[in-house]
């Protein structure tokens, strides 16, 4: 079956590289001066702890990724990173 430890383990540290990755769009909106900064900060913040919640629901998990769980993880991030990235 799924290891599911590792399935969570990794959507959290790819939850936490998805918030690094917004900060991009952070930067952009605090140099343009937009109104959504707030946004963006909420929607960083939820990102973050979202993912540390995940990453320490599956830290004592092993690292050995089966061929089952890569394709859970892909199908999971798509789902995951799509809900995560329209908060702002």
């Amino acid at each position: 079956m799924f290891n599911f430890k590792v399935i969570v383990k990794i959507m959290g540290l790819l939850l936490v590289a998805e918030a690094t990755a917004m900060i991009v769009a952070l930067l952009v909106a605090i140099g343009y001066g937009g109104p959504g900064i707030n946004s963006f900060l909420y929607s960083i913040g939820i990102t973050v702890i979202s993912g540390g919640i995940l990453f320490l629901f599956g830290r004592k998990s092993s690292n050995n990724i089966a061929k089952r769980d890569g394709y859970i993880i892909v199908t999971l991030t798509g789902i995951v990173f799509s809900l995560f990235g329209s908060l702002p």
